[in-house]
């Protein structure tokens, strides 16, 4: 985004924002896409589309910087309409490049397989072959790259060893726990459509209940024959499972977003099939056809006059854009050639100034600061040593609630340090 944009004159930030934008209109394109596919009706899919633009959160996100949740729901998403379409190397593909767009991903390579083999009971046309390898593709040209330019060990040991032996057991939580935490999160980030969370769960129920009524002359052999069908409820439990297992914030709930919106619809489409056969049952001349495009043309229109509505109402309040280069611009100030600056969680400096951080380490968060330990010579003691020699010009410090050493970069700071508290960021001006 950044490379297409600059020579047209475009700032990096503007240049992200404008093409997370596109991108969330093709993850809205791909829910109705995959939507009309699996339950054949176009309608279904435009309400569905309706949906994901009533979540505010969703369309906010994708207005505010580099969301990686949104390349792994859109290649998911792919890769579920691959499966419907029964091209398993265009699903191994996209599900993998979910996967490293972020690690849960990796569940839509796993649906890909579930499906294809029929639930691990057929091999034969090898269709999982092809999932897997083309899934083993993209990832090897990542391995590749990271081997080439010396980086192999920091890949695994931040990808897969932190993630296994310190940030999942120390982010594990009860069910209890986490079904709390989701509800506080739709009555917040999402309250103005958490009707749809609720009407999530019956179109999941109505869909399982039709298949379960589709194979009931075939018995147990034709529903297990029809699992490319049922890839789509498949992916959105295991995606529900990994958010009662870890689950950080709204953000987190993103990739669940499709989901609600393609079970919503049904359910939605399957309210209207029932009050039409009620109807006719009194009416038996009414023309079903077409009041059921009448009736599913006029929820599709009701939710979208909710989400324009809200979206017309909506203002921007601090800090804009403009503020946050205000006062970046005061903090720089400071510099001269030569000085160094170090940020711990305010990437917007960074960002922002276009300066290089004193280290690479920005976030130390949730362990990460005690898994130097594991990495750095010294460990964590011989990395801040090596830091405050360096004696950066400047230091800012945010995002630090969830840092086990928080109390050592304080000391530093209070002890070399002279404080600057502004509207967006305390910053700290080494004393002279």
């Amino acid at each position: 985004m950044i490379l297409a944009a600059r020579p047209f004159g475009v700032r990096d930030v503007v240049a992200i924002r404008l093409g997370f934008l596109g991108l969330l209109g093709l993850i809205v394109g791909c829910t109705t896409l995959v939507a009309a596919r699996f339950e054949g009706a176009r309608a279904v899919g435009l309400i569905a589309a309706a949906v994901m633009l009533c979540f505010d959160i969703f369309v906010k996100s994708h207005n505010a910087g580099v969301q990686p949740k949104t390349p792994m729901v859109l290649f998911g998403l792919l890769a579920l309409w691959a499966i419907a379409e029964d091209r398993p190397s265009l699903a191994g593909l996209g599900g993998m490049l979910s996967a490293l767009s972020w690690q849960p991903g990796l569940l839509f390579v796993g649906v890909a397989i579930l499906a294809f083999t029929r639930y691990l009971t057929s091999w034969r046309d090898l269709k999982w072959f092809k999932v897997v390898a083309a899934a083993v593709l993209p990832a090897a040209v990542l391995v590749i790259y990271f081997w080439v330019i010396g980086a192999l060990r920091d890949f695994y040991l931040w990808n897969v060893d932190f993630n296994a032996t310190v940030y999942g057991p120390n982010e594990l939580r009860s069910l209890s726990v986490s079904l709390n935490r989701l509800s506080r999160i739709i009555d917040g980030s999402f309250n103005a459509g958490k009707v749809f969370f609720y009407a999530a769960p019956l179109g999941v129920m109505v869909t399982i209940v039709s298949e379960l009524r589709r194979a009931r002359g075939g018995g147990l052999r034709s529903l297990i024959a029809a699992a490319p069908q049922h890839s789509i409820v498949m992916a959105a439990v295991l995606y529900f499972v990994f958010c009662m297992i870890d689950m950080q914030g709204g953000a987190d709930v993103i990739p669940l977003l499709p989901f609600v919106a393609i079970f919503s619809a049904i359910l939605f489409g399957f309210l209207v099939d029932q009050a039409i056969s009620l109807a006719s049952r009194f009416r038996p001349s009414l023309s079903t056809r077409t009041i059921k495009r009448w009736s599913l043309a006029l929820i599709c229109l009701v939710i979208v006059a909710h989400g324009a509505g809200r979206a017309f109402a909506y203002r921007l309040t601090f800090p804009t854009l403009n503020d946050q280069d205000a006062e970046v611009e005061e903090i720089t100030a400071n510099l001269n050639p030569g000085d160094t600056i170090f940020v711990h969680g305010a990437t917007e400096v960074l960002v922002l100034s276009g300066l290089t951080n004193a280290s690479k380490y920005f976030l130390l968060d949730r362990g990460k600061d005690r898994y130097l330990d594991k990495l750095e010579p010294g460990g964590f003691d011989g990395w801040f040593e090596r830091l405050k020699e360096q004696s950066p010009k400047v230091v800012v410090l945010d995002r630090m609630a969830r840092v086990d050493r928080k109390a050592v970069f304080q000391e530093w700071v209070d002890r070399d340090y002279e404080a600057h508290a502004g509207h967006l960021f305390t910053y700290y001006l080494r004393r002279e």
